[in-house]
């Protein structure tokens, strides 16, 4: 990098970073899901749990990839973490008893090592479901791999478990992915919404978990009207349910509503993508799920939450 690219900017420096970044990780590490194990087996955790944040020596010298929007160079699941680096490499470690790490086999691995089967492609996004993950390359193509079971991966036939990274949804040329419990979803570069695996909210006697383009409830499956001249720009996953934000700041969801998380004012499952309630008057700029619970945020950086509420994870200090 010459004089002249070196970023100035805050934000500048957040998208490219000029140096190696050195990582930190603390919390709970039983499957080794901070690199800070050792050794190769679970005997060699230092502790079950950290308390306090510790330099991730085998990430040190690595140059990660900028944060643009949706696309963060470190993506944690609940047992595992994944790098994205600056070069489009991707390094994983922690739990594997479904080949979620990518790595070509089930066992556990306790210090960042790189995913196999990206060989001349340069990664832009991770995403982490239940045991399944997701990556996204400059190029738009889609790459999935882990627990397979519910075709998460794209992979009908293929088997249970997918342990190296193979292509997915290969119609689409894509810009963003998102990773669900069992589903996976992904943003085309034309602003529609994809998705594939089990088909939450859609309870049928057959079920289809082929990749399908989805569309507003009452509207027709058809290229012209499906979403009814909407564009939508960003993507998220919860463990049944899913966000979709518009170009104009309007928020969709579907999927399992059984703690209001879809927003619409029901508890009515959805397999199309509904309004969300509440927002009139506002613009969305950003979107986000856990589990069972929903949060977006304003142009004027308010912040809304809706769905189940137990444990304060919704911040309003009451069980729900």
């Amino acid at each position: 990098m010459n004089e002249r690219e070196i970023p100035t900017t805050p934000e500048a420096l957040v998208r490219r970073p000029p140096i190696e970044t050195v990582a930190f990780g603390w919390g709970v590490t039983e499957d080794g899901q901070l690199g800070l194990m050792q050794g190769p087996t679970t005997k060699d955790i230092p502790s079950a749990c950290i308390l306090s944040p510790k330099v991730v020596e085998g990430l040190l010298g690595t140059k990660f990839r900028g944060r643009d929007g949706s696309r963060r160079p470190v993506v944690a699941g609940s047992r595992c973490t994944m790098v994205v680096t600056s070069d489009g490499q991707v390094y994983s470690f922690g739990w594997n008893d479904r080949a979620t790490l990518g790595q070509g086999h089930k066992e556990l691995v306790t210090k960042p090592s790189r995913v196999v089967g990206l060989q001349g492609v340069h990664v832009v996004q991770v995403a982490l479901g239940g045991w399944h993950a997701l990556a996204l390359d400059r190029d738009g193509g889609c790459w999935a791999w882990g627990g397979n079971e519910y075709n998460q991966c794209d992979a009908l036939g293929v088997g249970r478990d997918i342990s190296t990274p193979a292509r997915a949804l290969t119609n689409v040329r894509a810009v963003q992915v998102a990773a669900g419990g069992m589903h996976s979803v992904a943003l085309s570069e034309s602003g529609e919404v994809w998705q594939w695996g089990e088909p939450w909210g859609e309870f049928e006697m057959t079920v289809n978990r082929e990749p399908r383009r989805l569309r507003m409830r009452g509207m027709p499956q058809t290229a012209a009207t499906a979403t009814a001249g909407e564009r939508f720009v960003r993507v998220a996953c919860g463990s049944f349910h899913n966000l979709a934000l518009t170009a104009s700041g309007a928020v969709y969801s579907w999927g399992i509503n059984d703690y209001g998380q879809l927003g619409d004012g029901t508890t009515i499952n959805a397999r199309d993508l509904v309004l969300v309630q509440g927002l009139e008057g506002v613009v969305v700029v950003d979107i986000a799920c856990g589990g069972w619970h929903s949060v977006a945020i304003t142009e004027e950086g308010d912040v809304y939450v809706w769905g189940r509420g137990e444990y304060g994870r919704l911040g309003l200090g009451e069980k729900g």
